[in-house]
């Protein structure tokens, strides 16, 4: 048994002081004042707890990668070549030239979320198979316009991958405005989007647009992280990533080697809740929201992770006022 005292608990929709009794990998209950005898003791105060961050959107961190590779990296291979980014060309694909039926039927249960281009041919049959397998349908590095993405909605399509980078926004065409991914995303309630609250990739002004169109419940935080994320790195460092792309580091972010083009992210989870509370104004529990509960939501393991209860997995993260990491605790032990 463990017990987390004088907890500032961020609950779903308030801040409670609370102390929180742990029973192996789950938490057992939460109440004002909690003695057991024999169990061990974990003073939070003056600090913050929440449920466990869930970061939907990762390549790697602390030197580690899993995108090598078509076997690992589910940000595609159907990505739309005009918007592919960081992601490495000759690994593209087109879902109607592709057997993936026997691969998505092998690994169904292991995978909540795949990126697909809906312009491509094939897409919205794979939106369809996707939807019918619990699978999240993500529209990823789209060049596609407003209708595809409406269309894409109706074919399985709930998600919009790190919404305003590597996709289409009000553009001119024919001397005419169009409205574009990001549009159909911000109007329709039958998307969720991720945003890269890093400030690098997403400015405050657009970040509180996002947020006032989706709020908490359907907007969430992404960090977009590289192999190189959560360690020491020296700005303007020159790095290959496991996929043969090079990026560079500079000022927090990942940028393609020209510098012309952000490739990715480098923020924590920590850092991304500090900046929707601190820079974009949201409420210190909507920031945490968008980083725990609601990704939970959109992968469907709400029902045991993304809060603090009775009967949930005891994932939790300590952090003080300046939004300093304390302690992680996953499933119930000290990490």
């Amino acid at each position: 048994m463990l017990i987390i005292k004088n907890a500032n608990v961020i609950l779903e929709n308030e801040i409670k002081r609370l102390d929180i009794l742990i029973n192996g990998e789950k938490i057992e209950s939460t109440c004002e004042s909690i003695n057991y005898e024999s169990a061990e003791v974990f003073d939070a105060e003056g600090c913050f707890v929440s449920a466990g961050f869930i970061d939907l959107h990762v390549h790697g961190g602390g030197g580690y990668s899993f995108m090598g590779n078509e076997s690992e990296h589910l940000e595609g291979p159907f990505l739309s070549e005009k918007m592919c980014g960081a992601q490495s060309k000759d690994l593209l694909a087109v879902p109607s030239q592709t057997d993936y039926k026997e691969f998505l039927e092998k690994y169904k249960s292991l995978i909540k979320m795949m990126g697909v281009a809906p312009e491509l041919d094939g897409a919205t049959e794979l939106g369809s198979s996707l939807k019918a397998m619990g699978i999240v349908a993500s529209i990823a590095h789209s060049a596609g316009d407003y209708g595809t993405a409406v269309k894409a909605l109706e074919n399985g399509f709930s998600d919009i991958t790190h919404i305003y980078n590597a996709c289409t926004s009000c553009y001119k065409k024919d001397g005419l405005r169009c409205a574009g991914t990001v549009e159909a995303g911000l109007v329709n309630d039958g998307f969720t989007v991720q945003a890269i609250a890093d400030l690098k990739h997403l400015p405050v002004g657009v970040l509180k647009l996002i947020y006032k169109a989706k709020g908490a419940d359907r907007m969430y935080l992404i960090s977009d992280g590289l192999e190189f994320s959560a360690m020491k790195i020296e700005n303007g460092a020159v790095v290959t990533q496991k996929n043969g792309v090079k990026a560079v580091f500079k000022d927090g972010a990942m940028f393609t080697a020209d510098k012309s083009a952000l490739a990715g992210g480098a923020g924590s989870g920590i850092e991304l809740v500090k900046n929707m509370h601190k820079a974009v104004g949201v409420s210190l529990t909507d920031a945490v929201k968008m980083m725990t509960l609601t990704p939970a939501k959109v992968i469907g393991v709400d029902s045991h992770k993304g809060k603090i209860s009775a009967g949930y997995d005891a994932d939790i993260v300590v952090f003080d006022s300046e939004f300093n990491i304390k302690s992680v605790f996953a499933l119930g032990k000290r990490i």
